[in-house]
């Protein structure tokens, strides 16, 4: 027997990709004792990261090499996990998580070129060029559904459920899948849940929903966030993004088994 319990669910649009400026890779945060920090991204996607008194920032050199991550021809920090880590490995107080991507995606050319930007207490968004392609099948573009913060929280009497998905896929001549992830930023593992079994044809506009994936809603682990992701094969370039997720966070009494009877309040 399931066990019975009760929860309240609360509706969530994530708000769409509809152009390369929103599709966020990477959020960063600067939460440590000093009162300035900034962060730059260069063109090619190289990253440079400054703390100290606001206004006059210095380079951090507890992150990559005297401040600066080499993204445009990398050879250490090869995908948005190693970024992620070694920022997070800074004795300064530096915080990242990705965000619209996998840790397993590349950082080849991939970041958009940001002006010194401040950071210090104050979470930014690192963008994905989504016509920009990896060497492999990789991430195009993304987006999160969740109710965690920053730095990861994991609360099992939680689950993010996604009612629809909606977009267009604007890539000429190639074809496309949607996949999606249960992430959780504590353990840094990463499950998929779902993929379309059809792909997507060149310019058009595809939905998913129940129909698609056999459940009503599709659930990811719990605590965890739901990560949605346009992939594309090797050599297509995404332009003019649309990406749409319509769900809602769901809490259970007890935070133990969404497989029981679940009542909406």
């Amino acid at each position: 027997m399931p066990i019975e319990a009760t929860g309240k669910i609360i509706p969530a649009i994530v708000t769409p990709i509809s152009a390369v400026s929103t599709d966020a890779g990477i959020k960063v945060v600067h939460l440590g004792a000093a009162t300035g920090a900034t962060t730059t991204v260069a063109a090619g996607g190289d990253m440079t990261f400054k703390v100290g008194v606001a206004g006059s920032e210095a380079v951090d050199s507890s992150i990559g090499a005297s401040g600066v991550l080499d993204l445009s021809t990398p050879g250490t920090y090869t995908t948005v996990g190693s970024v992620v880590d070694e920022i997070n490995s800074s004795t300064t107080g530096w915080y990242a998580v990705p965000w619209g991507s996998l840790r397993a995606n590349l950082t080849d050319n991939r970041f958009i070129t940001m002006a010194e930007t401040q950071c210090h207490k104050t979470v930014i968004s690192l963008l994905h060029d989504t016509t920009t392609v990896g060497a492999t099948s990789t991430y195009i573009i993304g987006a999160k559904v969740t109710r965690e913060n920053l730095l990861g929280r994991t609360d099992a009497g939680w689950y993010n459920g996604i009612t629809l998905i909606e977009g267009i896929y604007t890539a000429a001549a190639q074809v496309a899948i949607v996949v999606v992830y249960s992430i959780n930023l504590l353990t840094k593992v990463e499950t998929e849940v779902w993929r379309s079994s059809t792909v997507l044809a060149s310019e058009t506009a595809f939905q998913f929903d129940q129909a698609d994936w056999g459940e009503m809603p599709l659930y990811g682990n719990p605590g965890e966030a739901l990560l949605v992701q346009v992939q594309v094969p090797n050599g297509a370039a995404y332009t003019v993004p649309r990406l749409q997720i319509k769900g809602f966070h769901q809490i259970v009494s007890g935070g133990v088994n969404r497989m029981g009877i679940i009542g909406a309040q």
